[in-house]
């Protein structure tokens, strides 16, 4: 099966439906959003009402709690959009409001998890923004391969097999010693070996950052292959 997995909406309404086309001419089968439909751009209502028809998963992101209304008082500071979450808040009507509030912070399969942040504590939206930083996710999660979003930079990074149980220790000095086999594939493709591990930040549709373009990931489960995607 095919998988479209992207992340990172941001209010760009039309971004996000070229996403959801590519994916469909694709034959994508499944299409996952790793959260944050809301915040920076002005079609926030838009995309999540989007999003509730198209997407078979979506998770939540740390613009959408804010929006939604589930954020405590004292985190807003942390959200450098608060201002602008909290008006699309106001805009959502109740039935898309509470969907948002019900979106789940971790969704899996046997051999793939999603997340919108780092793994093993979702809902405090650590970002993996190199290596070491994948640490914990990889000890919590046991699934080969592990997507995640929130930094907006599309990465491709792989353990090999040999690495695995190292890096996978108990013990942090050791862990890190074998994290330091989690290089990141410079291709945009690659095909999936058996007893690697890899995880892989889909970039940002609505919001690209450092000079990438909008993205997304296909997992071909069939093919064992991953591939991200650049939109034009």
């Amino acid at each position: 099966m095919k998988y479209a997995i992207m992340s990172d909406i941001h209010g760009n309404l039309g971004a996000f439906k070229r996403a959801v086309a590519d994916a469909k001419k694709r034959r994508c089968k499944k299409i996952i959003c790793l959260g944050d439909l809301t915040g920076y751009g002005k079609q926030s209502k838009e995309c999540v009402d989007f999003a509730m028809k198209t997407m078979d998963v979506c998770l939540m992101g740390n613009h959408d709690i804010v929006c939604c209304g589930k954020e405590e008082p004292l985190e807003f500071a942390s959200n450098r959009n608060f201002d602008a979450d909290i008006e699309a808040g106001r805009r959502l009507g109740a039935e898309a409001k509470a969907w948002l509030s019900a979106r789940p912070y971790v969704w899996s399969r046997p051999e793939f998890a999603c997340a919108h942040s780092e793994f093993s504590s979702p809902s405090d939206w650590f970002y993996i923004l190199q290596p070491k930083d994948a640490w914990q996710s990889l000890w919590t999660r046991s699934e080969q391969i592990l997507f995640v979003g929130h930094t907006h930079i599309p990465r491709l990074m792989k353990i090999p097999a040999d690495k695995v149980r190292q890096a996978q220790s108990f013990d942090e000095k050791e862990a890190m010693a074998g994290m330091m086999g989690l290089k990141e594939i410079k291709s945009k493709n690659c095909k999936i070996v058996p007893g690697a591990r890899y995880v892989v930040n889909v970039g940002s549709v609505g919001l690209p950052r450092k000079g990438s373009r909008a993205s997304y990931c296909v997992y071909d489960s069939g093919n064992h292959e991953l591939q991200l995607v650049y939109l034009k």
